[in-house]
């Protein structure tokens, strides 16, 4: 991950001094991008097969068979998860405020409390898919799957709005405003412009309402299917 990370900035730093105008805000652009991608690649990959590898080799069973409860279990395991999560996006949030250092209009601190918002829902994301679905590439499939749903969530809702009048959209709408309601909305969480433009207007209060709520509903659920399977 840290060789990627380093990868990943690099270039972003390459291609944003080939522009000939405003080159230090295309490498903000280009950077934030890359590296919040990387980041959320490598908690999905390593969340997905660490649970896959504990079925695999029947590590849950030896874990369920001691005292501890199956809540218990996958509490744990998300907190820990989380904890991952958490130090991925400090070292990702460390880089792009050294970038950004010298800019005036760069919201930083927001946008490293998105960043983190957005890692720990993916990691409790990928905790759910990977207990639910027994292969791994589909565990990691789905994942991203959510999470480019919950990128594009945004424009698909823009994109129904301006055509709710034309035949068949407002059963469309009103299904994907259903949708909207249990997909992670990482469009509004973490956004590369505040770091060129600033003017960050997301509210603090639904950044944490909507984290806390996606992460209780993914751990819940998780601990229900856990709850149905027999060892």
């Amino acid at each position: 991950m840290l060789c990627t990370l380093v990868a990943g900035l690099s270039l972003s730093i390459f291609m944003g001094s080939s522009a000939i105008n405003e080159s230090d805000q295309f490498s903000y652009v280009f950077a934030s991008s890359a590296l919040r991608f990387i980041g959320v690649v490598g908690i999905i990959l390593f969340t997905v097969f660490y649970v896959r590898r504990m079925y695999d080799r029947k590590d849950i069973d030896y874990m369920l068979s001691r005292p501890i409860s199956r809540l218990g279990f996958i509490v744990s395991h998300t907190v820990a998860f989380i904890g991952i999560a958490s130090i991925i996006a400090f070292v990702i949030g460390g880089a792009i405020a050294l970038m950004t250092i010298s800019s005036e209009n760069a919201d930083i601190f927001l946008w490293c409390l998105g960043l983190w918002a957005e890692f720990i829902i993916v990691a409790a994301a990928a905790m759910f898919f990977s207990m639910v679905l027994s292969s791994p590439a589909a565990g990691t499939l789905a994942t991203i799957g959510l999470y480019v749903l919950g990128r594009m969530m945004g424009n698909l809702l823009g994109v129904i709005d301006a055509g709710v009048h034309m035949t068949g959209f407002s059963f469309l709408s009103i299904v994907m405003q259903v949708v909207s309601l249990i997909v992670p909305r990482f469009d509004l969480l973490v956004q590369s412009g505040w770091l060129v433009y600033g003017d960050a207007t997301l509210s603090l209060f639904f950044m944490v309402g909507h984290s806390v709520s996606l992460l209780v509903l993914f751990t819940v659920a998780a601990w229900i299917d856990l709850q149905r399977k027999q060892f």
